[in-house]
């Protein structure tokens, strides 16, 4: 299998330094505040997860250490599926660096935390299951969905550890709240494997 190196840039400014309040307070693990993130501790973590969301058994012993927030390199096998995730990753990194208002409509840039809940969904989204499309809204909530004319779903990150679903098909509607982010529903996915395939 051929590897193929993946770059992330950001092309803002590094972001000025926070005064420090107390040790180390770059995860969800680290604080009790769930709203304090940076953008360097988003990356990081993303960075660390690519090699299971592509379906990778491990980086090449070449591979340098996690990178900083400024270039985000990945190694990833060249199939459809690590192409399609790869891109979707690259849209959410960027959902986090648009600046204020970027929809004219005073939109927010993505919420840390929302972009941390997607990345915890992705993480156990077996590799079985179509590759989401990415959404944001001007809350600065991240959204993932598939659609496939007859067949829709999509879920909401708001950045409190949930997500909500919803599911739109044949047989109905359906949907639930307050679905740990790191969690699948059978229910969920029953409705993904059964998605048409896109065309």
């Amino acid at each position: 299998m051929t590897a193929a190196t993946f770059e992330f840039v950001s092309y803002l400014p590094q972001p000025a330094p926070t005064p420090s309040v107390g040790a180390a307070r770059t995860d969800r693990t680290a604080t009790p505040a769930r709203g304090w993130f940076s953008q360097d501790s988003v990356l990081r973590k993303m960075s660390t997860a690519l090699v299971p969301l592509l379906g990778l058994a491990g980086a090449p012993a070449n591979a340098a250490p996690v990178p900083s927030a400024h270039e985000l390199v990945i190694t990833a096998a060249q199939n459809g599926r690590a192409e399609q995730m790869t891109a979707l990753l690259r849209t959410l990194i960027d959902y986090q660096f648009l600046p204020h208002d970027w929809d004219g409509y005073g939109g927010q840039p993505a919420k840390a935390a929302a972009l941390l809940d997607a990345l915890e969904f992705l993480l156990q989204l077996p590799h079985t299951l179509p590759v989401p499309s990415p959404m944001l809204s001007g809350s600065g909530t991240i959204g993932l969905y598939w659609d496939r004319g007859t067949h829709y779903a999509s879920l909401e990150f708001e950045g409190d550890g949930t997500y909500t679903s919803l599911t739109d098909g044949p047989d109905g509607y359906g949907g639930a709240e307050g679905v740990a982010a790191r969690t699948l529903p059978a229910a969920l996915r029953h409705f993904l494997v059964n998605l048409p395939t896109a065309g």
